[in-house]
């Protein structure tokens, strides 16, 4: 029997990779965190139907180079898109890892948090994923406007956390953090948006 795409997510949030992102980072006087229960309160939002999972080409939801989108604009939910006929493989799988920590901040209800930082926080848990799952550089460097390039600096300095073991739950690197968040409002698809002007995301998770 065949899959469902929506089983698929769920399947890859409660999976061994997806498991061990764990980060925190700041957003004004707070301090976010990224884990595993963020990313099973996501795929547990799935399985009760409160964020819908949809195959989509349309430009109007899904970018020329996405392969995955999180809309958190419906009322009690949100809706991930996948790109139609795209191969589930490692790279559309980081995709989602980035999207689903979108929605991971909507089911959690951070409504201050700044959408850059949001996407900061994305950018790293993505590139987290293709380091833990020996992802080919092939699939994601050099994309995005090289964003996930600068996210990498980040993503290294919490893998030596772990393997350190000092900390359940290492803070980014500010220095490294920093970086990432400057380049990120340079790619076109964040020109004029909240990303640029401080503001936050719609969340009605």
């Amino acid at each position: 029997m065949a899959i469902s795409l929506s089983q698929r997510v769920i399947n890859l949030l409660r999976g061994p990779e997806v498991g061990r992102i764990r980060f925190s980072f700041p957003d004004g006087a707070a301090a976010i965190t990224v884990d595993r229960g963020m990313y099973h309160r996501v795929a547990s939002a799935i399985e009760h139907r409160r964020i819908g999972i949809f195959p989509a080409t349309d430009p109007a939801l899904i970018p020329s180079d996405a392969g995955a989108t999180y809309d958190g604009t419906p009322v009690d939910g949100g809706t991930i898109f996948i790109r139609a006929g795209k191969a589930w493989g490692r790279d559309l799988e980081g995709d989602l890892v980035h999207e689903c920590t979108h929605a991971g901040f909507d089911v959690d209800k951070r409504n201050t948090l700044t959408a850059l930082n949001d996407e900061a926080a994305a950018y790293v848990a993505e590139v987290l994923y293709y380091r833990m799952s020996s992802a080919p550089l092939s699939y994601w460097a050099g994309m995005v406007g090289g964003v996930r390039d600068v996210a990498l600096p980040v993503a290294n300095a919490l893998l030596h956390e772990y393997q350190a073991g000092n900390t359940p739950t290492p803070a980014v690197d500010p220095v490294t953090f920093n970086a990432l968040r400057a380049v990120i409002p340079l790619r076109p698809v964040y020109r004029g948006t909240v990303v640029t002007n401080g503001g936050s995301y719609i969340r009605n998770g």
